[in-house]
């Protein structure tokens, strides 16, 4: 077997084992309208491209998020702001009430 080819089946395992678990960080780390399908998909390409780069000091379950938490980083840094930002403590403060007010 080559090095391409166990370089392919080895991510191809870490495919199997985490795509489920990077899809659920992606979904519950981008807003609606990006896709956590296509951070998945970006992962495993760079995982493949800087396999060489791996030096299992960390596992691979966190090389992999590194590499999502970076890529998603990335996607919010370039996605353009719309302009429609309030202030957490504006929007939300009705809903607070005042336990201890008679």
């Amino acid at each position: 077997m080559g090095e391409t080819d166990q370089q392919t089946a080895i991510i191809r395992q870490l495919f199997d084992e985490y795509a489920d678990s990077l899809y659920r960080y992606a979904k519950y780390s981008l807003p609606p309208d990006m896709d956590a399908r296509d951070v998945v998909q970006e992962v495993f390409l760079r995982a493949f491209r800087s396999w060489h780069g791996f030096q299992g000091q960390s596992s691979a379950k966190t090389w992999l998020y590194q590499i999502a938490r970076n890529h998603i980083y990335d996607l919010l840094r370039k996605k353009p702001s719309t302009g429609d930002y309030e202030p957490y403590h504006q929007c939300h403060i009705s809903i607070w009430t005042n336990p201890f007010k008679n």
